[in-house]
């Protein structure tokens, strides 16, 4: 008898539509129990019967019904991360090109430049879809290196811009959030079964920030992420700081090793967080709020003025370096400014001020703080002012 050439499941591959072959299915799992076929599953492919056991126990589960979660076998999941690399790939390979989709000209008589945001934004709802198979994917890619692979794919795109466009020498691709968890959680999960998860993953990604010249981390989720690992993978990360060369980003108050490191400090050592607050002051007028309220916990209440006046200044920087207080001058003309970040803080901080010059037997400076905050606060609403 002649070998068929094809098994009865791949004609019905073949033959039946995929909603044909799903209520085909579900017609047979119900008038058969599947697990009498799971040793047989397994000898085929343990894979399928892996996946199989997981929807089985999900049916049955009243409660998960209708909410299965991630229940795709491992091979199904892989294509679908290889598609995903298909089309990260395609999106970088117009990268170089004078004449790609990234090279972009505004006016028909200036040169074309390197649209680097454009392509970080191409490349978000990749990483996005990304993001949520890395745990499944990790141990079978087998690839501790993917994520800085590709990275370095961008960089040496970008280099292939002609000299006369200037792509090296502009400000590099500063990559977006999902792209950016991608990075660190593939780092991050190259480091957690180390000895010292916390410090390998620290200095892989000084590393990593060293290593590209056109290619840039967001700062915001760069920060975030280290956050939110856990608490005693953030102190030994804390200590690594400490103990290592890294002055000159911990002391950058623009840098995002100095706001991951503050946060620890808060967390892990409040003298030390404080005496940062105070060695930082001049430069960020954030650093006032908790050097306020500690003065305030300890009922010190000439010491939080202090701290009141010192937050003012470095916030009205080229103020002159002259002494500022509520009843001085309208904070509001002397900001010189229309951003309006942080002007909630302010208001507070100006709320504070009023109940400490009272405390202070300065009721007329109490006003002006009162006053100052409502002003700040909400400027055109004068029946409030």
């Amino acid at each position: 008898m002649p070998k068929r050439k094809y098994s009865i499941g791949q004609l019905l591959m073949k033959s039946l539509t995929s909603e044909q072959i799903a209520g085909l299915l579900t017609v047979v799992s119900a008038s058969t129990d599947l697990s009498i076929y799971m040793e047989k599953f397994e000898k085929i492919d343990p894979d399928m019967a892996t996946t199989v056991k997981k929807i089985l126990a999900a049916d049955q589960d009243s409660a998960s019904r209708g909410k299965t979660g991630r229940l795709t076998s491992l091979q199904q999941t892989m294509e679908y991360w290889f598609s995903l690399w298909r089309n990260y790939d395609g999106v970088i390979s117009e990268v170089g090109d004078e004449e790609g989709k990234y090279a972009v000209q505004d006016h028909h008589w200036e040169e074309p430049y390197f649209d680097g945001g454009s392509l970080a934004l191409d490349l978000e709802p990749i990483a996005e879809d990304m993001l949520t198979l890395m745990e499944d994917v990790y141990d079978e890619v087998d690839d501790p290196d993917l994520f800085l692979k590709a990275l370095e794919e961008i960089d040496d795109q970008i280099g292939l811009y002609p000299e006369w466009m200037g792509a090296d020498h502009g400000e590099p691709c500063v990559l977006e959030e999902k792209l950016t968890q991608c990075v660190l959680k593939w780092l991050w999960l190259s480091s957690q079964h180390e000895r010292d998860p916390g410090q390998t993953f620290a200095e892989k990604t000084f590393d990593l920030e060293n290593a590209f010249e056109m290619v840039a981390l967001d700062e915001n989720e760069f920060t975030g992420f280290f956050i939110r690992l856990p608490d005693g993978v953030c102190r030994e990360i804390y200590e690594f700081l400490k103990e290592g060369d890294h002055d000159l980003d911990l002391n950058n108050t623009y840098s995002a090793w100095h706001h991951i490191n503050h946060n620890y400090e808060e967390r892990f050592d409040a003298g030390k967080y404080l005496e940062s607050c105070r060695k930082h002051l001049v430069k960020n007028w954030r650093y006032g709020r908790p050097l306020v309220d500690e003065a305030l916990k300890q009922n010190d209440f000439q010491k939080a003025e202090s701290f009141l006046v010192k937050t003012f200044s470095s916030y009205l920087e080229g103020h002159g370096g002259k002494r500022w207080c509520p009843e001085t001058s309208l904070l509001l003309i002397e900001k010189r400014s229309f951003v309006n970040k942080g002007d909630e803080e302010i208001a507070s901080l100006l709320t504070s001020w009023a109940d400490v010059a009272k405390r202070l037997n300065h009721p007329g400076r109490s006003a002006a703080a009162l006053l100052q905050a409502v002003a700040f606060h909400t400027p055109e609403n004068w029946n409030t002012v």
